[in-house]
């Protein structure tokens, strides 16, 4: 029965270990029930909650606590204690190490660990496409963003073959249990020409996403309406609201430069703000030009519900979510 001893170094695990047999192994013992008792080889099933207890006051203790959890069969004590090494909290950096948790809890089930091992894959020399492929089929059992970058790879033909069908036929099983970034992801898809659904049209696609609260999908959905500002710009109010640096901009211009509506400088500087604030750059030139003159902000944009609209949109294209898996922390 394999067990963890912690060690030091930032080594990376050779790539030619046999890491799709690593995310097989049953080499493991029985994931103890967890709880929020206390943590000891006889109970390690208190470990994880009380390694998260102490993890900012005392990351080394935590370490040790998570080394216990996850010696013990818990798989979360498992996948904190991958973060804890990958990132050097409580122990000194050692990615490896990391890797080989991250394969541990997805072995025994966590689609948290499978995750986060296919993200760790993206680092490895050279990357391991495959196997990452492998890691997210597993993790997308239980993660519904990782059925997202799962699609991704099947579309774009990284880590397996490339099928479409099966991709979108993901994106669409997804948007139906409201996961927005599905519904705007196919709408992306669709514009481009590489999906084709007879049943609707992109835009449709974009506005379930917008209703789904998906900042982009509102931003996309406003796009499509820009001749028509009392559609469009509630689009664009909601979808700021969510955080979009890109409906923040798009409101932002329809005020700065008075496309179809008064101008309003004030608001556009408001929103301007939040795109820039968002990573949006070429916006926080324009907050620059509108400060010089003067120009000062107004309330800021609010979110709105999202209109009923018919038609299809026609946005700008923009660059497709990353293929790699996403973390939480």
């Amino acid at each position: 029965m394999a067990t963890f001893a912690l060690a030091c170094g930032n080594k990376k695990q050779p790539s030619e270990r046999d890491w799709a047999a690593a995310l097989a192994s049953a080499d493991f013992p029985a994931a103890p029930i967890e709880d929020e008792g206390e943590c000891s080889a006889a109970h390690p099933g208190g470990c994880q909650a009380a390694a998260k207890a102490i993890a900012s006051a005392d990351p080394a203790k935590a370490v040790a606590l998570g080394t216990i959890g996850c010696n013990g069969g818990s798989r979360g004590s498992c996948v904190n204690l991958g973060i804890a090494l990958e990132y050097g909290r409580g122990a000194s950096k050692d990615i490896g190490r990391a890797r080989e948790l991250f394969a541990r809890a997805c072995a025994m089930g966590s689609p948290w660990g499978c995750n986060d091992f296919a993200y760790s894959m993206n680092e490895d020399e050279p990357v391991n496409h495959e196997v990452g492929y492998l890691a997210l089929v597993k993790a997308c059992e239980g993660l519904p963003y990782a059925c997202l970058t799962l699609a991704n790879a099947e579309i774009e033909g990284i880590g397996t073959a490339v099928n479409v069908e099966k991709g979108a036929s993901r994106f669409r099983e997804m948007c139906e249990k409201k996961q927005g970034g599905a519904c705007v992801r196919l709408g992306q898809l669709m514009r481009l020409g590489t999906v084709r659904d007879p049943d609707a049209t992109f835009g449709q696609w974009f506005e379930k996403g917008c209703a789904l609260d998906n900042g982009d999908g509102c931003a996309y959905a406003g796009v499509g309406h820009l001749a028509d500002p009392k559609s469009a710009i509630p689009y664009f109010e909601k979808g700021c609201g969510l955080k979009s640096g890109a409906a923040c901009y798009q409101l932002g211009a329809y005020f700065s430069d008075g496309l179809l509506v008064p101008v309003d400088k004030p608001r556009a500087l408001e929103a301007y703000r939040k795109a820039c604030a968002l990573k949006e750059v070429e916006s926080c030139g324009h907050v620059k030009a509108l400060e010089a003159a003067g120009v000062l902000a107004s309330g800021a944009p609010s979110t709105s519900s999202t209109p009923s609209v018919t038609g299809s949109a026609a946005p700008s294209a923009s660059p497709a979510p990353p293929v790699s898996a996403e973390r939480t922390k």
